[in-house]
């Protein structure tokens, strides 16, 4: 009897054992699928938020583009006239301040560029002249108006080409008559007179004087102060990039401000990749951005 009692003690204590382990695994495994699942949602709203703000960066440039092409087309804007590209265009790019620099160009190499200036704006005209080039510089004041200072030079050796030119143009001509283009960006690369790395939207069309390509500068450090204030999380990252992986900016003071100088010589900011669930989602301009949080 004493044997047989100690057998059900033992049975039973094996059995409570195995009820307790089932029921501990049971609310392990639910717990963790909780968890999951609420991190999940977070992560997903968090990207819809992100996603948001960061087409609130970049769709003013592409709507900017195509405003500018209609102006193009009805012929207010041509690249030799400085004095309608300041009234039409300064008004405009003073309300977008991650905007550099704007270009009009020519096939044939001809050029206007208003840029941004610490204390108003700069045009450069370049104009082909036989085998000669002309390069006129003009700094003007805040409003456009006033002209501050001038210069002018000559060379015999075509200006540098644009990596935003050639495939904004090749987009045009596969596109064929009564197409509408899309706005097409570059990768990383050093913006000529900036001193900086930035990315460039191109758009080309058919003016009434020929194919004309406009394009937009964006500057790195522009992206990378308006990702540094992105906190999905309090213990969140995000991280913008090119399709082909080149970090643009990343949120945080460590990771904000990426170095131009890494940025100009390899096109690419390595990060290591972030902890935890999250999410990746691509911004319709050939740029990604992944969120993560721990």
């Amino acid at each position: 009897a004493s044997t047989i009692r100690k057998s059900l003690l033992l049975n039973f204590a094996l059995l409570i054992l195995f009820v307790s382990a089932a029921v501990a695994t049971s609310t392990l495994y639910r717990t963790r699928t909780v968890v999951e699942g609420l991190s999940q949602l977070v992560a997903d709203r968090t990207t819809g938020q992100v996603e948001a703000q960061l087409h609130g960066l970049f769709r003013p440039v592409r709507r900017q583009l195509r405003v500018a092409r209609a102006w193009t087309q009805s012929d207010l804007v041509q690249p030799g006239n400085i004095g309608q590209i300041n009234r039409l265009l300064i008004p405009v790019l003073r309300e977008l301040p991650q905007v550099s620099s704007m270009h009009i160009a020519t096939p044939a190499g001809g050029m206007c560029a208003l840029t941004r200036m610490p204390d108003g704006w700069r045009t450069q005209t370049t104009v082909p002249a036989g085998d000669d080039w002309q390069i006129r510089r003009e700094d003007w004041s805040l409003d456009g108006k006033s002209l501050l200072d001038e210069a002018a030079q000559t060379q015999q050796t075509p200006p540098p080409a644009q990596p935003w030119q050639p495939p904004a143009l090749a987009a045009l001509e596969s596109g064929g008559p009564g197409t509408d283009p899309e706005v097409l960006w570059t990768g990383p690369y050093p913006l000529p007179g900036a001193g900086e790395p930035g990315i460039t939207a191109s758009l080309a069309l058919v003016a009434e004087r020929g194919p004309v390509v406009l394009a937009i500068d964006v500057r790195l450090a522009d992206i990378a102060r308006f990702t540094a204030d992105l906190r999905p999380t309090p213990r969140g990252l995000v991280v913008v990039c090119t399709r082909e992986g080149e970090v643009l900016g990343a949120s945080g003071a460590a990771l904000a401000v990426p170095s131009a100088g890494i940025i100009a010589q390899s096109g690419a900011l390595a990060l290591p990749a972030p902890p935890g669930a999250g999410s990746s989602r691509s911004t319709g301009q050939g740029l990604t951005f992944s969120f993560s949080h721990q």
